[in-house]
This record gives C-alpha cells, structure tokens and sequence, in this order.
C-alpha cells in the first residue's frame, strides 16, 4: 500500500496548501479578497514556467502533445521560480500596495515548502544522489530549512531583499549538491542547474555591484 502512494504530488500538494495557509494568516484583511487569485496565479505560472523549461532543455518538443506532459512528473525547479518571479513582477506593477506584504510573505516561506518538495523527492527516488551515507535530496532539504531560518532571522523589510537572500543562498547550495546528484547530464563539465545557479549569481552579483558603485559615485 504505502510502495504505491505517489508522494512527489502528495508533499507537493501539502507544501502548496501549507503555503496558502500561511499567506492567508500573514496577510491584512483587507488584501484577502485578493489572495485566492494571487495564489492560483502563482501557482499556474510556475507550474508553466517549470513545464517550459523541462520541454527546453530535457524533452523531445512532442511530448507537449501528450497529456501526462502536463499532468505528470517532468518539472524544472529553477523553470517554476522564473515563471513565478515574472508573474510577481507584472503583479506587483499593478497592485503596488497591495501585493508588498503578500509577495514578502511568499518568499519567507518558499525555502519551507521547497524543503518539503525535496523530502517528496526523496521518497519517491527522483533527484537521487549521495554525500556519503546522506541522500543529496534530504541534505538539500536541510539547507533549505536553514535558509527558511535565516530569512527569519532577518526579517527583510522588502521581498526584493527576502528574494536576493534566496536567490544567493539557494544558486550556491545548488552548484555544490549538483556535484553529488546522479541523475543528472552534463553540458561543458556543469549540469544544467550549475549553469543556471552560475548566472543567476552572476546577475545578482552584477546588480549589487552597480548599487555600490552608485553609492560610491
């Protein structure tokens, strides 16, 4: 019974619902009436966002034809934060006072359920790989916790600083476990996630660089 039970899509269904839960509790009520479709809409576009990235760089472009494509495994994980960072952009363009304490409170718990989403991963053997006698899943969901813990630790003001702690903390655990994972191709020596982590430091590191040198100016 239990070798039967799917567990990426049931932790991955706790996480989202744990993740709507909390953002109901932390944000004002007067926002509320708002939330339900913020959350459906984060939820969509980076569910698409994860399914575009999968089809780009790991599967044969008809498979976009098939329906367990979009129904089944076959995700990207830095795919669904892209599509989940662009929809906030838009988002918070047009509801500029409304959408602060909600996108904030998004991304001071996305390392949680992220942490969870591993786990799911773990017991369903996907991901899979080794540092020694740990399982590289249950390490990176470890190291997601104690980003969770940091940003609580924190409290960033704004969810531009929540994101960048993220985006830091997280694009440099990924370069390092993509080492040990074994389920993964690589492209010039780096797997497809080393190279992503590698640019998206690159540009966070590039953004701050031009905010000092502007103070300094």
């Amino acid at each position: 019974m239990l070798a039967d039970l799917q567990f990426y899509p049931l932790f991955l269904g706790f996480s989202w619902a744990l993740g709507f839960f909390y953002l109901w509790i932390k944000t004002p009520a007067q926002y509320q009436p708002k939330l339900p479709w913020y959350f459906l809409a984060i939820f969509l576009s980076s569910w698409l966002g994860a399914k575009i990235f999968y089809l780009l760089f790991f599967a044969d472009s008809l498979v976009v034809f098939k329906s367990n494509f979009w129904l089944a495994g076959g995700f990207v994980f830095y795919g669904g934060l892209a599509g989940a960072i662009v929809f906030t952009w838009f988002y918070q363009q047009r509801n500029k006072q409304s959408s602060q304490q909600m996108i904030l409170a998004s991304l001071m718990i996305l390392p949680f359920l992220h942490g969870i989403g591993r786990a799911g991963c773990y017991l369903s053997g996907c991901c899979y790989g080794s540092i020694g006698p740990f399982a590289v899943q249950l390490v990176e969901m470890v190291a997601l916790m104690l980003i969770f813990t940091l940003l609580c630790w924190m409290r960033p003001s704004s969810w531009k600083k929540a994101l960048a702690v993220y985006l830091l903390s997280y694009g440099l655990i990924r370069f390092v476990l993509e080492f040990f994972r074994e389920d993964v191709s690589t492209h010039f020596y780096l797997t497809f996630s080393q190279w992503f982590s590698l640019c998206l430091l690159f540009a966070l590191g590039m953004t701050y660089f031009k905010r000092i040198k502007n103070i300094v100016g």
